[in-house]
């Protein structure tokens, strides 16, 4: 009994003087966690570390559909050879063909897209041109036709759908040129009758030297004159 607790002391001695030994600076490490790093211990001067989240996608929404094609708004601009007509659609029209009507004068476009199952009201855009009175538009056997109204009969240079807007270019028809006015004299020249030219002159040589003019006798004067006269 005596030897063990000899023995117990002098452990718990050796065990105390090796604690006493050990360095200041050495860490503390477990023989469970001998494969794990020391945890480091963050100073107050040390800034945290943010991780950016990654960015997450929206889902994907279905674009809206965009109705059914109409006429927005219609403008008129005049230029040097006519009128240029600018129709805002709400949609771009997939064909378009056009055709122009007498009586009275308006140019008609029928343009291919789709368009509303019911009847709809006839859309109605005046202008204040004096060429283009308006711009109209309805759905029309399954197309949308839009009409130009004329104030008279005009060439259509062109119709050309751009994205949203169809284009229409109109060339009036130019006036026709009349001929310049004759002037007073030349009617009066060409009015007047032509005049008989004058009878031949004769010149006889007069004792003093100078020339006389006189006019030739008549025939029957000169046929006296030869005639012989009468026996007695």
């Amino acid at each position: 009994m005596t030897s063990l607790l000899r023995g117990m002391v002098v452990m718990l001695a050796a065990g105390t003087l090796a604690v006493l030994a050990r360095p200041a600076g050495a860490e503390d490490r477990s023989p469970l966690f001998v494969d794990v790093p020391p945890t480091r211990t963050a100073s107050a001067g040390d800034a945290p570390t943010t991780v950016a989240a990654a960015p997450v996608a929206a889902p994907a929404t279905a674009a809206a559909p965009a109705g059914p094609l109409s006429v927005r708004g219609a403008r008129v601009q005049a230029t040097d050879t006519g009128r240029t007509v600018v129709v805002e659609l709400s949609q771009e029209p997939k064909g378009h063909k056009y055709f122009t009507l007498p009586s009275p004068p308006r140019i008609v476009v029928d343009l291919s897209g789709p368009v509303a199952d019911a009847p709809a009201a006839e859309q109605r855009f005046p202008t204040d041109d004096s060429l283009v009175t308006r711009v109209r538009a309805a759905p029309f056997q399954g197309k949308l036709r839009v009409v130009f109204d004329l104030r008279e009969p005009a060439t259509v240079a062109s119709v050309t759908p751009s994205g949203r807007e169809l284009k229409a270019v109109i060339a009036t028809q130019p006036a026709k040129a009349t001929p310049p006015a004759e002037s007073a004299t030349a009617v009066a020249a060409a009015a007047k009758p032509a005049t008989a030219p004058a009878a031949p002159a004769t010149e006889k040589t007069a004792a003093a030297g100078s020339v006389e003019r006189i006019e030739a006798p008549a025939e029957a004067t000169l046929a006296r004159a030869e005639r012989p006269a009468a026996e007695p």
